[in-house]
């Protein structure tokens, strides 16, 4: 597996070698991100993720944001909305370069007046397709870290405690940069 994903990833950066640099321009940007995440590990739950960021292109190797989304859990229909801080680092100035991406901010529960519910973190590596002058397509992999509460029911004598714990997701993600 680990020899498949360098294989892949040197491949894309040989073959986005020649050519004109074409990367993407300097400028404000703006970047919608819709997605579906699955669970993993113990507290993973499945969600629905969308996210837009307003930010800035500084040259074509790194850009930052900011913006909110949504996070909404099917299990338990929870909804989450997220303030998060985003970096973005394209690795070569071509129209096609591999990518860095790291989010990070703070989320909110929607149902219960906007009440802080944990940290979140994003880390997502993938490929950028420049389109126009300020306009991309990322497509990547992705895995999230929320952190949350969690209701453990024991027994009728004891009741139940509340957790926080953290819970795991991956993902390819899409994204479209305009």
């Amino acid at each position: 597996m680990k020899r498949t994903l360098f294989s892949v990833l040197l491949l894309l950066l040989v073959s986005t070698s020649f050519g004109n640099n074409n990367g993407l321009k300097t400028g404000f940007k703006g970047v919608f991100e819709p997605g579906y995440q699955f669970g993993v590990g113990e507290y993973g739950l499945d969600r629905f993720k969308i996210n837009l960021l307003g930010g800035y292109q500084f040259n074509p190797y790194v850009s930052i944001g900011v913006g909110s989304g949504l996070r909404y859990y099917f299990i338990n229909s929870t909804a989450l909305v997220p303030l998060v801080f985003d970096l973005k680092i394209n690795f070569i100035d071509r129209r096609v370069s591999p990518y860095f991406s790291i989010s990070a901010g703070y989320n909110f529960d929607a149902f219960k007046s906007f009440g802080k519910k944990g940290y979140l973190i994003n880390p997502a590596i993938g490929v950028c397709i420049r389109v126009y002058e300020k306009s991309a397509l990322y497509l990547g992999f992705e895995i999230e870290v929320q952190q949350m509460e969690f209701v453990n029911y024991y027994d009728l004598y004891f009741g139940y405690t509340n957790e926080i714990k953290n819970s795991y997701s991956m993902s390819l993600n899409l994204g479209l940069t305009f």
